[in-house]
């Protein structure tokens, strides 16, 4: 039997304590805690100097956020449904309106997908397959543009340090700049 747990938040100035509700895989950033309804699988949005809470992901009851990244203004997730149909959508939510935008098409579950992605104030990225090798794939949150980063092996995977693509090469941990081309 599962425990479920409310998450709480503590100002240390104020005394207060904060009910944020039943919640899963908090991320802190920016003063603004997103984090996955623990029934629902949504995602919430809690603003730390405000103290308000809002959903920022309404899905319809057959799909879900099995994971996610957030950089203090942006997230990036990935979305399943009960029919193992799985593609990765972004949502800025600093937007007027923020509305998700499906950065890939919905693809069955696989035998090899991946959980790695990560995202910068300018760019997202994960891995995905692509016939018999591991590709990063990466999207200009700017511009919008998709775009494919080459092969990779998984264990070379970390993600973003600021805004360097940090990787792991000859054992050694080397930082990347994101330089498109045509």
């Amino acid at each position: 039997m599962s425990e479920h747990r409310s998450r709480q938040i503590y100002d240390q100035v104020k005394g207060t304590l904060t009910d944020l509700g039943r919640g899963r895989d908090p991320i802190v950033r920016n003063g603004r805690i997103v984090y996955k309804g623990e029934m629902d699988g949504d995602l919430y949005e809690y603003v730390i100097s405000s103290g308000s809470t809002r959903k920022i992901l309404d899905l319809p009851y057959t799909s879900y956020v099995e994971r996610f990244v957030f950089n203090g203004n942006q997230a990036l997730w990935k979305q399943r449904n009960f029919d193992q149909y799985g593609k990765n959508v972004y949502l800025n939510l600093d937007a007027v309106n923020p509305q998700p935008t499906d950065l890939t098409l919905p693809v069955i579950q696989g035998k090899s997908e991946y959980r790695q992605m990560s995202i910068s104030k300018r760019y997202a990225v994960w891995l995905e397959t692509s016939g018999d090798k591991v590709m990063l794939m990466g999207v200009d949150l700017e511009l919008g543009n998709a775009f494919n980063l080459g092969a990779i092996k998984v264990a070379q995977f970390v993600g973003f340090n600021g805004e360097k693509l940090a990787l792991v090469i000859d054992d050694k941990l080397v930082y990347r700049n994101i330089v498109r081309s045509n």
